[in-house]
């Protein structure tokens, strides 16, 4: 589990931020195992079901040995063998419950019928496979171990009915008449083979019980303390509010003015970026289209101009509200494990195109040991190294571009990262305000290479929110050295290792390697959406992406429409995979939708789609009851791969559900 951190060196101005940093991010920075006694009650009560499930096989085989005694007329040895069955079940069971020995007992019990059967149908070669269906069904215990005396079981019985049939005594187990060494082993090894798995498998679900288990209680303590917390910064505020009258009504205009800004920069946000997705898809389907149609060929360039030019702009829109949350104090970073070589080589491969359509050498050099994790925010550190990278690219014309990453140890270790590139360089009056928005070096600059001149000041900030800084080197016409620093967090236990030095303009293993292949052609094929948009440019743009993957799409133009359809398709029994919810709507919108959807029981896969991308706005879709969360302008490979991820999801808590007797699995 995450938790959000504070900027470093920040102290608390107020109750809240206090209580936020102390208390609530100690909740959510992680915590202890279960105890032995708490794994075993929770166990206990897996267990019970499993029992009840097993009973109720040992019935059946009761039943199906009847039936058999019947046919077969194996009367003489069935009800003896199935009365010894059920009862050292039953037995255990009543002087044992919910143990272990019990347990053992249920799979002795499992292994008796599978080998009274094979008895009474003579010894058909394919019924001893229905030992393995015994093992499948002792998975339900979740104890690996309680598989163990039934497999000797199994085996000393396959022993003992070979060395009598092999005297001349008709088991009627074996078809053959003599059974050799060679295939009496072979049929341990099968044995031997079916309790590995289902052990394997039991033993994994118990794991995973446990490790739910031990969640779930994690977010009842987060929830206490976050209740705790909201409640002791109530009664300070009302103690607070006599004597500082006068300092809330300036407070109160100071939020009323902040509150007014995000407003504003949510309703420009929404505003370019709803007609940005239309731009940018209608732009990649028809650069798509421009491989397979002749025609459209000859436009490939202006194509290829008009999406560029709209991503810069959309960059831009990026650029303007990451600066308003850092300046009005509302930007987070996360703390999380960050693979650091995945890191470099995202960051590597995102620039390295740049690099090679302007003809420049690109290095990655690896100075020494690096840790194999960090704790940091991986989203912000790339964000960050991908600027640097860029604006490396972007002001070098001729010659190479380094990133060289190194470790510094300490009391408070850190990671380095150099960027260095053989550009047009900077004086040291451009050095003094390289960090301030909106300035570049100067407006020839400006000219030349474009920007709005906040990416440098956007990562610094960052940098610095995660315990480090960005400096920076520079000669005129000798080119650039900006170095990135950041706070590793505690490094125990953490592997160092050495990697492969780029030197030669070969990358690290971690970054040389193939990218994956591209997305099969119907990633989404048998899919049932429904996409909630009001939009009829981006209905038509997102219905065409959704079904040129597979996917069968209804679309509806308000969130009235959307609750209907979804709450009618589950009446029919062909709920909908995925609902694809945009959350400004006419007549009802995506949050008051997914409420009432919520509300009338509804478990189906929500995902919210907006084109707000302040803070704030993940946490009211979630709130709201979505499951997944997305912005516009839409990435379509970003987007059907939510997709495919939410909708295997879905399918694989529904079908656990399901086993568990819950909720049905959408069809």
């Amino acid at each position: 589990m995450t938790g959000r951190q504070q900027p470093a060196g920040d102290s608390c101005d107020t109750a809240f931020d206090c209580l936020d940093s102390a208390r609530i991010e100690e909740a959510f920075s992680g915590s202890e195992p279960l105890t032995k006694s708490e794994a075993d009650e929770i166990m206990a009560r897996h267990r019970a079901q499993g029992h009840r499930l097993i009973r109720a096989v040992l019935f059946g085989h009761v039943i199906v040995a009847a039936a058999l005694a019947f046919f077969y007329d194996t009367w003489a040895m069935a009800v003896p063998v199935a009365t010894a069955g059920i009862g050292m079940f039953l037995v255990s069971a009543r002087l044992f419950p919910n143990s272990f020995f019990t347990r053992c007992m249920a799979g002795v019990s499992l292994q008796v019928f599978v080998a009274l059967h094979i008895y009474q149908m003579h010894g058909l070669p394919e019924m001893h496979f229905f030992f393995f269906t015994a093992f499948a069904a002792m998975i339900a215990y979740c104890d690996w171990k309680a598989m163990w005396p039934g497999t000797m079981l199994i085996i000393g019985q396959h022993l003992v009915f070979a060395l009598l049939t092999n005297a001349g005594i008709d088991m009627r187990f074996f078809p053959e008449p003599y059974i050799g060494f060679t295939k009496l082993f072979f049929h341990f090894g099968i044995a031997m083979g079916h309790v590995g798995i289902c052990g394997a498998w039991a033993h994994l679900r118990q794991k995973q019980i446990v490790e739910d288990a031990r969640k779930n209680r994690d977010l009842r303590r987060a929830l206490a303390v976050t209740t705790s917390a909201i409640g002791e910064i109530e009664r300070q505020s009302s103690q607070l509010l006599a004597a500082n009258e006068e300092l809330h009504r300036a407070r109160q205009a100071a939020l009323s003015a902040t509150q007014a800004k995000s407003q504003f920069l949510a309703h420009m946000s929404h505003e370019i970026r709803t007609p940005m997705t239309a731009i940018l898809g209608y732009c990649d389907l028809l650069i798509d289209e421009a491989s397979r149609d002749a025609a459209l060929e000859r436009h490939r360039a202006a194509l290829t101009t008009i999406r560029r030019n709209g991503s810069h702009l959309l960059d831009v829109v990026n650029d303007i509200l990451d600066l308003s949350k850092i300046e009005a104090g509302r930007m987070t970073v996360e703390s999380e494990p960050v693979d650091v070589a995945s890191l470099i080589a995202d960051a590597a491969e995102l620039v390295r195109v740049r690099a090679a359509e302007k003809r420049l050498r690109f290095e990655v050099v690896q100075e020494g040991a690096l840790p194999s994790v960090i704790r940091s925010d991986v989203m912000r550190l790339r964000q960050i190294l991908i600027n640097l990278l860029g604006n490396a690219i972007k002001f070098t014309d001729r010659g190479t571009v380094r990133l060289a990453v190194r470790l510094r140890q300490g009391e408070s270790p850190r990671l380095e990262f150099d960027v260095i590139d053989t550009g047009i360089g900077l004086s040291a009056e451009q050095l003094e305000r390289l960090f301030t928005p909106f300035h570049q070096a100067d407006a020839t600059t400006s000219r030349r290479f474009g920007g709005t001149g906040l990416g440098l000041a956007i990562s610094r900030r960052l940098a610095q929110m995660l315990g480090g800084d960005i400096e920076a080197t520079s000669e005129p016409g000798a080119g650039s050295m900006f170095r990135l620093y950041v706070a590793t967090g505690s490094l125990d236990g953490v592997a160092l290792s050495f990697g492969t030095n780029a030197r030669t303009g070969a990358l690290p293993a971690a970054i040389a390697a193939d990218s994956p292949e591209g997305e099969p052609p119907s990633p989404l094929a048998e899919a049932r959406l429904l996409l909630a948009e009001d939009g009829i440019d981006n209905q038509r743009l997102i219905a065409h992406i959704l079904r040129k993957a597979g996917a069968q799409v209804e679309v509806v133009e308000n969130g009235r429409l959307a609750v209907d359809a979804a709450l009618a398709a589950v009446e029919r029994g062909a709920a909908f995979d995925v609902i694809l919810m945009d959350m400004q709507m006419p007549v009802v919108d995506g949050y008051q939708a997914t409420s009432q959807l919520r509300t009338a029981g509804y478990e189906g896969s929500i995902i919210a789609l907006t084109a707000h991308a302040m803070s704030g706005d993940r946490d009211r879709c979630l709130q709201a009851g979505c499951d997944n969360y997305t912005t516009k302008p839409i990435d379509r490979q970003q987007l059907i791969a939510l997709l495919r991820h939410q909708i295997d999801r879905w399918r694989k808590g529904a079908s656990a559900k399901s086993g568990r007797g819950g909720v049905s699995l959408p069809s």
